[in-house]
């Protein structure tokens, strides 16, 4: 959950100084893409739920596919903010 956060935070202040506008449509891309993975199997959990019941092992297994996406996504995240900072709307 603190990957969906973090990647909201980021879009929607999404420009950075200095940078060319390739650089940024670049981390743009990126951004959507961990943001996508991030949300689809977040998308499925109601109807898993309601087919195989909130402690299902089908619920076990959808939350580590879940965990393990969002480990990745961190990782690309932390990899985006170490390389070019945190994007802020303005410069200072």
């Amino acid at each position: 959950m603190k990957n969906i956060f973090l990647v909201i935070i980021l879009i929607l202040h999404f420009s950075s100084y200095g940078q060319t506008n390739k650089t940024l449509d670049n981390i743009s891309s990126i951004l959507e893409t961990v943001y996508n993975t991030d949300q689809s199997n977040r998308l499925i959990i109601d109807s898993i739920i309601s087919v195989y019941g909130a402690n299902s092992k089908e619920i076990d297994s959808l939350n580590k596919v879940i965990n393990h996406q969002d480990s990745l996504n961190q990782e690309q995240i932390i990899t985006i903010i170490e390389r070019y900072g945190w994007l802020v709307d303005k410069p200072f």
